[in-house]
Order: C-alpha cells, then sequence, then structure tokens
C-alpha cells in the first residue's frame, strides 16, 4: 500500500535538495561541502525526507554514482603537463557540468512529479500504455496511459486515490465495505456502480456509467455534494474550482479503452491532455486562448500527432513536429 505524500511542487525543502543533490554529484569529494550538506539534513525533518527523495528520484532515473578511480604515482620522467592546457580543460570541465546540471533540473522539473507518483503507486502505467487490474475485493480497474492509483483498503473502507491520469471502475458491490476515489480535492463515493475519473491538467471530472455516485468537492463555487446517475457527468475547472455538471453517453465514457477519444464541447486542452498519455514524447500549446476553444469530435489514439492535428486544424491550428520526442500546437 503506497503512503500519503506531500506534493513536491508546495514543498520548499524539495527545491534546496534538488540544490545540494546537484552540488555533490558534481563534487563527491568534496569534503566541506559534504559537511554543509549535514549540517542542512540536520537542521529540520524535512530537509533529510526531501533529500532521501531526490536521491530516491535520481535512483529511478537511472543515474550511477561516478567511479572514483585510485590516482597513479607519476614517475620522476613523465613531463608535468601544461599549465594552460589544464587550464583549458578546467575550465571547460565546468562549463560541461554547469550545462549538465541545468539539463538535469530541466529533466527533474518535468518528470519528477511523474517518477514519484509511480513509486508511491500501488498500479501505474507508462505512456501509450492501458491495463486492467482486478483488485483485491474483486473491483476492476482500467488505467488510461501514463495513470496511477494507490490502494488504502482498511477492514471498514475501500479508498483508492487517482494519483495521476484516467480510470474506469467497475465496482464490486458484494463487499459491504465503502468504496471511494479521490482526486486532487474531489471523493466520488460509490453507490453501486461503474464510473470515469479523468484528472487533468485544466479539468478534473467524473461521468457515470451505470448506478449512482455521490461526489464532494471541498473549496469549489459549486456545491459541495453532488449527486450523479447513469449518463450524467460532473467536471471541475481546476484553477477557478467552478463545476459544470451535463449528460454524457455510456459509449463515450472512457472512449479511450477501445483506442479513441469521443468529445462534445470540450477544450483543445482537455483533448491534447488525452493525447499527452498516448504520445511518447512532449506537447506543448503555445495560445492558451486557442487551448480554451471548445470543440467536437471523434479522435483515434494510435496516432497521437494525427489525433492533434484532426483535432486543431479545422479551427485553423497548426501542429508542428520540431523532433519526434517534440510536438507545438499553436493557434491561428
Amino acid at each position: 500500500m503506497a503512503p500519503s505524500t506531500p506534493d513536491n511542487s508546495n514543498d520548499p525543502a524539495w527545491d534546496e535538495a534538488l540544490d545540494w543533490l546537484l552540488k555533490v554529484k558534481a563534487a563527491p569529494g568534496d569534503a566541506g561541502l559534504q559537511a554543509d550538506l549535514a549540517r542542512w539534513l540536520s537542521q529540520r525533518e524535512t530537509h533529510a525526507t526531501a533529500y532521501r527523495r531526490a536521491e530516491r528520484i535520481w535512483g529511478l532515473m537511472g543515474e550511477v554514482p561516478p567511479h572514483t578511480a585510485r590516482r597513479r604515482h607519476q614517475s620522476p620522467t613523465e613531463a608535468k603537463p601544461d599549465s594552460k592546457a589544464m587550464a583549458r580543460r578546467s575550465r571547460w570541465s565546468g562549463v560541461v557540468s554547469l550545462a549538465a546540471s541545468i539539463v538535469l533540473v530541466c529533466i527533474l522539473a518535468f518528470y519528477a512529479p511523474t517518477l514519484w507518483q509511480s513509486f508511491q503507486a500501488d498500479y501505474s502505467t507508462a505512456v501509450a500504455e492501458t491495463r486492467q487490474v482486478t483488485l483485491s475485493d474483486g473491483s476492476v480497474v482500467s488505467l488510461n496511459a501514463n495513470s496511477a492509483i494507490a490502494l488504502h483498503y482498511s477492514k471498514h473502507r475501500r479508498d483508492v486515490t487517482l494519483l495521476r491520469g484516467e480510470a474506469f471502475f467497475v465496482v464490486a458491490d458484494r463487499d459491504p465495505r465503502q468504496f471511494s476515489v479521490q482526486a486532487d480535492g474531489m471523493t466520488v463515493v460509490d453507490l453501486g456502480t461503474s464510473f470515469n475519473v479523468n484528472l487533468g491538467s485544466t479539468s478534473l471530472d467524473v461521468a457515470v456509467h451505470s448506478g449512482v455516485v455521490e461526489v464532494h468537492y471541498k473549496g469549489g463555487a459549486g456545491p459541495g455534494s453532488t449527486r450523479l446517475t447513469t449518463g450524467e457527468q460532473l467536471m471541475v475547472d481546476r484553477a477557478t474550482g467552478q463545476t459544470t455538471r451535463g449528460v454524457s453517453s455510456p459509449s463515450s465514457m472512457a472512449a479511450w479503452r477501445t483506442g479513441s477519444i469521443i468529445v462534445r464541447g470540450a477544450t483543445i486542452a482537455q483533448v491534447v491532455d488525452q493525447v499527452r498519455r498516448h504520445y511518447r514524447g512532449i506537447v506543448l500549446v503555445t495560445d492558451d486562448r486557442f487551448a480554451a476553444r471548445k470543440i467536437t469530435g471523434i479522435y483515434d489514439l494510435a496516432d497521437p500527432v494525427a489525433a492533434l492535428r484532426a483535432a486543431v486544424e479545422p479551427h485553423a491550428g497548426k501542429v508542428t513536429r520540431i523532433t519526434p520526442f517534440l510536438v507545438v500546437v499553436s493557434g491561428p
């Protein structure tokens, strides 16, 4: 069972821990630096926790500690190295170390949340991978690509946390314990049903395929509790907390399970979120106003770039593939 942990993006110790880790990796033999690190770690327990977390993520990224070879003794007959050449090498080494540090910070900033969520998760999927799992109580969970869940089962409750992505739940109703799903302030309590929960970058929504759920959302502008029945959907704007209630056909709910996206009145940003989970690279949107435009359509996830083009080009948008791993979506 995965433990609950704070969000790294809101943890000031996390940024400091990354900075210390970079310094140590750049100068592993610096005794003074090690002493300074030890003092920082001893100041607060949160410092030590954040640093251990950073080390774990570094390990997940496949980092191998550098091997320090023994210095061989220079024989009297060996010529001393040219001082100018040594200075050039030293400057070049410093430039390379700085560039490597900048690249590492960028990688950690982009991938660290996903890596840490996978570390927490009981079940997860990679980009372009979907998966179906049967839980200990007989409930079945289908995970969309790049998604993760953590289980918190006890004697009296069955709680699931959607850490990222999207999941479709078919709940075993013979178990008397309450079944609920938490996702960024939203709690969906099952009352005998199957339902889909989508945690996107701009919105959070739940759609009921069959049965009834009770949805609780903290901090929203609308009612704190909403009951949804078959064919109903509740969407929360993650920026404003505004909630919107609507209808959704069972055939379009979790259409990703059959390799497609079916949307009606969704924003381009929401469609891009869906496609991102199936693209082995980065998708950037350069125009927020264009991303907020609403569209309707059916898009094939087998070719994510083609799906993006089908979604935005009818609205004068443009999809530019910069590299095999970077796609830019821009408005007119």
